[in-house]
């Protein structure tokens, strides 16, 4: 997290995903735990379909990290132009 180097609208973004990931986490210890007294009923439902929707929120954060960013991502050799010569 500290030790890689990127600009300000990637440390944005990575931001923003770690909190969403955070509040996932929170959000789905309390639905474990209500699921964990009370079996299945339509709060646990609810539950379930938010935490659905809060882990694709996260995970688009994620993907927007890499494919936006390159966060995460190991760089390519520049691509030029090489002389090369014919075996005859």
């Amino acid at each position: 997290y500290n030790n890689i180097t990127y600009d300000i609208l990637a440390h944005t973004a990575i931001i923003e995903h770690r909190n969403w990931a955070f509040l996932t986490l929170g959000f789905a210890i309390i639905a474990a735990g209500s699921m964990w007294y009370e079996k299945l009923n339509i709060t646990n439902i609810a539950f379930l379909i938010i935490l659905a929707f809060m882990a694709l929120i996260t995970a688009t954060n994620g993907r927007e990290l890499v494919y936006y960013h390159g966060v995460g991502v190991i760089s390519l050799p520049q691509a030029g132009i090489e002389d090369h010569e014919d075996d005859d």
